[in-house]
């Protein structure tokens, strides 16, 4: 299977099926008609990046946020707000606490 090697990010170029060499074309006919995106999830900067696979940059950006993490208070049976690396007890997104 051919694949196409990515620009850099900021240096995409939107390409139409007309562009392509016949070779690709046949391979792959739907993957230039628009660029998908996947979540670079980085727990303090996630990024939509371009990719081979995913989903319409909407959609992407619609998920790829950052999450609030939560640390366990067994003695009040609570959920405290914590910092994601700075606390070693920090480790469950908000939504699992």
């Amino acid at each position: 299977m051919i694949v196409p090697e990515l620009p850099e990010m900021g240096q995409e170029k939107e390409l139409s099926v007309s562009e392509l060499p016949e070779e690709k074309k046949m391979i792959m006919p739907d993957l230039f008609d628009k660029p998908v995106y996947t979540c670079n999830w980085d727990p303090t900067n996630p990024q939509c990046i371009r990719d081979l696979t995913g989903l319409p940059m909407e959609e992407c950006e619609k998920t790829c946020k950052t999450s609030t993490y939560g640390k366990c208070d067994f003695d009040k049976n609570t959920c405290e707000i914590c910092t994601l690396g700075a606390d070693k007890e920090c480790v469950y997104p908000m939504n699992y606490c």
